[in-house]
């Protein structure tokens, strides 16, 4: 039973489970809630005696979470998620916005094509950056109660699931930003502009937070089963080291069923949700007042 070992803390002598990660600071996340609800799926899969949650609701999970554990142990892997997030949506927009300028102007303009090369080689290259990030913040996460340790004192195979990762990054980017482009266009030529064309502010963002909003959605509920593998292959390397990401995903399924695939689609959706949407209005705000500033000290030049 060496993969029980792996599953059970034997301090408190329950099941850990797989905690569902993500890519944007917050104190109190889907991680824990997850390990919580996917505990009767391990103890079927490995026949563990173990005192699991009884019941699935999200807040009776926190509610149980802060009583056995403490209040702050919601507070694992924060200062993880933190460097994750800066790190990811500096150099994320920063190629994003390049890599698309180029193609636009030299390669082409399809409203497929162009987010969605751009998004790939932007994802590619963040991940690049920031999988370390990842790695050491599922580490923390994953531990039960209260978590001090940081970078290499929680482990120094950064390396793990950086394949995982990718293919995670990658499907999650492409997918989004063809949205995001697609739905913005839509609602910009249903929302009246200027003479210039322009939107104001009001309606840049009522475009990019309707935009934002199904986008991420959609995309983080596919991409679901792709983050529940990866979080497996950052725990449990030696279990998954030589195994294919579909080959994962068929043995969770017919092992623990659909819903082990799916653990934390809903908090991943929430999660996602109230990220995407607050990171891509604001950015566009801000370039917007950046681009009007420009333009009238253009005007005050001329």
């Amino acid at each position: 039973m060496q993969n029980t070992a792996k599953g059970c803390d034997t301090i408190n002598t329950k099941c850990v489970g797989y905690p569902q990660v993500d890519t944007s600071p917050k104190p109190i996340n889907e991680v824990s809630l997850k390990r919580l609800i996917t505990k009767r799926n391990f103890m079927k899969k490995y026949s563990i005696p173990c005192d699991c949650i009884p019941f699935k609701s999200n807040i009776k999970a926190l509610i149980y979470l802060v009583r056995k554990e403490g209040f702050f142990t919601l507070a694992n892997g924060l200062p993880q998620s933190l460097l994750l997030s800066l790190t990811n949506t500096v150099t994320y927009f920063y190629f994003y916005e390049s890599i698309k300028k180029y193609i636009k102007v030299n390669v082409t303009n399809h409203q497929i094509l162009l987010p969605l090369t751009s998004a790939l080689t932007a994802g590619a290259l963040s991940t690049c950056f920031v999988f370390p990030f990842e790695y050491w913040k599922t580490l923390q996460q994953n531990v039960v109660g209260v978590n001090n340790q940081s970078g290499i004192e929680l482990g120094t195979r950064v390396s793990d699931g950086f394949g995982s990762l990718l293919q995670r990054n990658l499907a999650f980017s492409g997918l989004y930003w063809v949205l995001v482009e697609n739905i913005r266009r839509k609602v910009k030529s249903l929302i009246q502009a200027d003479e210039e064309g322009y939107l104001d502010r009001k309606n840049l963002l009522i475009s990019n937070t309707i935009a934002a909003l199904f986008a991420s959605a959609i995309t983080s509920a596919v991409t679901t089963p792709l983050d529940t593998v990866k979080t497996r292959k950052q725990l449990f390397p030696e279990e998954y080291r030589n195994k294919m990401t579909f080959g994962i995903m068929r043995e969770i399924y017919q092992q623990e069923g659909m819903s082990a695939l799916l653990a934390g689609m809903r908090q991943r959706i929430a999660k996602v949700t109230v990220a995407c949407v607050s990171v891509l209005t604001f950015y566009e705000l801000f370039s917007d007042v950046l681009k009007t500033h420009e333009n009238e000290r253009e005007k005050m030049i001329k």
